[in-house]
């Protein structure tokens, strides 16, 4: 179907918007010429979409109305000096208050979606049709810097939700150009029928969470399957951590570069990376900020990441505390955009392990160099905390001399990396247990943390 790029952005994409009250082709005009703004001229086009936000917030939001009222701040004062007094929005919060965080100043047209649960604690939020129209030029501002373009094919490595009948997929078809391969169905019986299906459609690039991409190459790999021969352009990983390692092996299997995507379900896209490595904070399109104790980190030092979503209006996400951890970068990047650059350090809050003798370590520590014997022999890997002080390693290899290898090289490594105190099991297991998103953790923290 080699006309129906051309179709997608002539025709059915700009009479779906209009049907549905979209703006995201007008939305996009505003992102190109934004993502070039000298810096002064940004910041002032954000604090003035903060104050509108936070006007409507307090006259057609029941939560914000009484937080402001308990706090005694005014939507003027807590758009500038009172900020940081607003308090971070947190799942627990959303969840115990879902009601009074919906507008009642009139009827919206909105979708309600829900994060993947895979912290354990899933979220329904609300977004109306502007900031969906915002987070769709969102993502293809961040396509069009790879030379990819509205209506290219591409495939989707994604969960079981992405599967919602033949109406939603003939939509993707016809106003997307996109597919979905269900990555919970990513096994060894199916990997030739996938691997057939993406030479049949002939994407332009791949979009999908890194453990299954890694996944999929090794098994297309184990076959016989070159998925060089697809010619990519490019290789988009999101909805987890990318490691080094990961990206190494996506490029080398695939024959593509990999860019990097940061975001998360209830704002969507939060950062997207250049072909020249950095990662650009859309800052037209969300405000970042980097805590540490709840107060602001300089650049350079991590800190948590908490997020304002500036359009939606629905439901507003405001200093939403995602749980993830970053910098900021300062300079400015070759590629000529002037938004504001960071990078994702150890990931989630919640893989930060704290020890009995008061030491503070992160899952990452279980991660193994891209040199090593465990990174060449094993397919998949999980970490579970099983008490304070004892962990257990599954691992899935081919066969029980690869995991002696594995064995031995590994659990030095770990004891060398987290000294004394710590007890390492390793066991070969068939197959990694996914979880209900198609997300593949490889850390399960053990609730021990105070």
């Amino acid at each position: 179907m080699a006309l129906l790029p051309l179709l997608i952005q002539y025709f059915t994409f700009p009479l779906h918007q209009q049907l549905t009250q979209r703006s995201t082709l007008r939305v996009s005009e505003r992102l190109r010429e934004s993502q070039r703004w000298p810096a002064e001229k940004l910041q002032q086009w954000q604090e003035e979409k903060i104050q509108q936000l936070l006007a409507h917030a307090t006259h057609h939001v029941p939560y914000y109305r009484d937080l402001f009222r308990q706090l005694g701040l005014s939507s003027e004062s807590a758009a500038g000096k009172d900020w940081a007094r607003i308090p971070v929005l947190t799942k627990d919060i959303v969840r115990k208050n879902f009601d009074k965080l919906q507008a009642t100043d009139r009827p919206r047209l909105f979708i309600t979606g829900q994060t993947s649960g895979s912290t354990g604690s899933p979220v329904t939020w609300r977004i109306d049709r502007d900031a969906e129209s915002v987070q769709q030029a969102a993502h293809l501002r961040a396509r069009e810097g790879w030379g990819l373009r509205l209506g290219d094919p591409h495939v989707m490595l994604w969960g079981r939700d992405t599967f919602q009948g033949s109406r939603k997929q003939l939509r993707d078809l016809w106003i997307w150009n996109k597919r979905a391969l269900a990555a919970m169905e990513i096994s060894e019986d199916k990997v030739e029928a996938y691997y057939q299906k993406l030479r049949a459609y002939r994407p332009r690039y791949l979009r999908g969470y890194p453990t299954l991409l890694v996944q999929f190459a090794r098994l297309c790999q184990s076959h016989g399957f070159s998925l060089k021969e697809l010619s990519l352009k490019v290789m988009i990983a999101t909805a987890e951590v990318l490691s080094p390692a990961q990206r190494l092996e996506i490029q080398k299997a695939y024959g593509a570069p990999v860019a990097n995507e940061y975001g998360c379900s209830e704002v969507q896209l939060i950062a997207f990376e250049c072909p020249q490595g950095s990662m650009h904070i859309q800052a037209d399109a969300v405000r970042v900020e980097l805590l540490q104790d709840g107060k602001p980190v300089p650049p350079g030092e991590p800190g948590e990441v908490v997020v304002t979503d500036l359009s939606n209006r629905i439901m507003p996400v405001i200093r939403y505390q995602t749980g993830d951890r970053g910098r900021f970068k300062s300079g400015a990047c070759p590629c000529g955009r002037t938004l504001p650059l960071m990078e994702l350090t150890i990931g989630r809050m919640g893989d930060l392990i704290e020890l009995p003798d008061g030491r503070v370590i992160h899952s990452e520590v279980f991660t193994p160099t891209h040199d090593s014997l465990f990174f060449k022999l094993v397919q998949q890997f999980h970490v579970l905390q099983e008490t304070p002080t004892r962990f257990r390693v599954q691992v899935v290899v081919k066969n029980e001399e690869d995991f002696r290898q594995v064995r031995e090289e590994y659990l030095p490594f770990i004891a060398a990396q987290v000294g004394s105190g710590i007890e390492m099991k390793m066991e070969r297991v068939a197959k990694i247990q996914s979880h209900s998103s198609g997300k593949q953790p490889y850390f399960t923290p053990g609730g021990f943390q105070k």
